[in-house]
């Protein structure tokens, strides 16, 4: 109970199992021992290929650095006379549900597959705690927001 008694009430969201979260971790330090690259850029570059995406829109003179961690530029424009940009932004993986956490995963075996990097089976992924069998892995686009 809180003392002030201000409470928040929220839908419940599984959380994500430290067994998946791991294994993602494990294979990705390898997949960047192999491709040479550092484990924050092949971080990056996984976030962008697989996370849910939204696309939102700032004024051109708002600087979203240090508010969002991954992102690109989508499109330049105007909104009723004022400069704006929109930028894709990616989802990061702690924010992941076990879902989405999953397609990330999912991804990253299929890149360490390609480069002979021995990953679990199918059946053994099953096994994963937070592990769940991704049916599509067309990219979730969210709504388009817009910041004033």
């Amino acid at each position: 109970m809180q003392p002030d008694g201000m409470y928040e009430v929220k839908p419940y969201h599984e959380k994500r199992s430290l067994n998946a979260n791991s294994y993602f971790y494990v294979l990705q330090n390898k997949l960047a021992q192999v491709l040479k690259t550092s484990n924050d850029e092949l971080h990056e570059r996984l976030i962008k290929n697989y996370s849910t995406v939204t696309i939102i829109t700032v004024p051109d003179t708002y600087d979203i650095k240090g508010f969002i961690k991954y992102y690109d530029i989508y499109n330049k424009g105007e909104i009723k006379g004022n400069s704006v940009i929109q930028y894709k932004v990616y989802k990061p993986s702690h924010e992941m549900n076990i879902k989405e956490f999953s397609r990330l995963l999912d991804g990253l075996i299929s890149e360490c597959k390609e480069m002979e990097i021995e990953t679990k089976t199918p059946d053994q992924l099953l096994e994963l705690e937070g592990y769940e069998v991704q049916t599509n892995n067309n990219k979730w686009y969210g709504t388009l927001y817009y910041m004033w």
